[in-house]
C-alpha cells in the first residue's frame, strides 16, 4: 500500500529565526495519527536563519540524521566540542543522556536548511562516536546509514537503513524494500510511485509517502528528483 503523506497536511512552525516542517508531531505540532512511524520518530526540513541556532536541550534515546543541503552547520554540546558539517554531507549523532547540545548556522549570509530524523535507538547499544560522509548526488542511490555500516555507510543503532536516491528526469528505478515498512521523502522534485499490482502515486516537493507491506516499488522521475528512504524493520 502507498499511502501519501503531502506537504500542506504536515505540521508546521514559523518563528523568524526558524522555518520547519514536520511529517510527525513535534514540539507545538501534534497529531495523534502521526506520532511515529516504527522506529522513525521524528523527520523534519528546518530552515534557519544565518548566525541562528536552536537552544541546547538533551535528547532521548535516538540517534540523530542530519543532512544539510544548504548552508554550514555545527553541533555544540556542553562539553564544549562542536561538529561541524557542510552542504551535502550528512552527520549521524547519538547524543547522550548528561549532555546537551545546540544547533548553529553558522553562515553569516546564507540560511541554513537541512533534513532532520531521529530514529529509536536500542538502549543497550553504547552511543558511538559522530560520524560523517559526504554525499555524491549524481548516485542514483546511496546507502547512509545501516545497522552494520555496510558499503562504508553511517553505522546507526537500529534495525534502519536509510538510502539517498537522486533521479534524472525520466529515468526510472525498482526499489526492493527490505522490511515490512519503508518511507520515502522528496527532498527535491516529483517522482511517482507503482507497485506491482500497479497502484499509483505521485510525491512532490516536501511530500512524502508510507510504503506498507510492500515489497517493490517503481521510482519515474518525472523532474529532475533528489529523495530520502528509510526502511524500517
Amino acid at each position: 500500500m502507498i499511502i501519501p503523506r503531502i506537504e500542506k497536511e504536515c505540521g508546521h512552525a514559523d518563528f523568524g529565526w526558524l522555518q520547519a516542517q514536520y511529517t510527525f508531531s513535534f514540539g507545538h505540532y501534534f497529531d495523534p495519527d502521526f506520532t511515529h512511524y516504527g522506529a522513525l520518530r521524528v523527520l523534519n526540513r528546518e530552515t534557519i536563519a544565518p548566525k541562528a541556532a536552536c537552544r541546547a536541550k538533551t535528547y532521548p534515546n535516538i540517534d540523530i540524521i542530519n543532512l544539510v543541503l544548504q548552508g554550514d552547520a555545527e553541533f555544540h554540546d556542553s562539553e564544549g566540542n562542536r561538529i561541524y558539517q557542510s552542504e551535502n554531507e550528512c552527520l549521524l549523532l547519538s547524543p547522550l543522556h548528561n549532555i546537551s547540545y545546540s544547533e548553529h548556522n553558522i553562515n553569516q549570509e546564507k540560511p541554513l536548511i537541512q533534513l532532520q530524523l531521529w530514529i529509536n535507538a536500542y538502549v543497550e547499544y553504547f552511543c558511538l562516536p559522530p560520524q560523517k560522509r559526504k554525499l555524491v548526488n549524481n548516485n542514483a542511490l546511496t546507502l547512509l546509514a545501516s545497522p552494520n555500516g555496510s558499503g562504508n555507510s553511517l553505522k546507526i543503532r537500529q534495525q534502519t537503513w536509510i538510502s539517498h536516491i537522486y533521479l534524472k528526469t525520466e529515468q526510472n528505478m525498482t526499489l526492493s524494500l527490505k522490511g515490512k515498512n519503508s518511507y520515502l521523502y522528496s527532498i527535491t522534485g516529483i517522482v511517482k510511485l507503482e507497485n506491482n499490482i500497479h497502484k499509483i502515486a505521485y510525491i512532490n516537493y516536501s511530500d512524502g509517502a508510507f510504503l506498507m507491506q510492500e515489497q517493490k516499488v517503481k521510482l519515474t522521475a518525472q523532474t529532475d528528483f533528489r529523495g530520502i528512504l528509510i526502511y524500517l524493520n
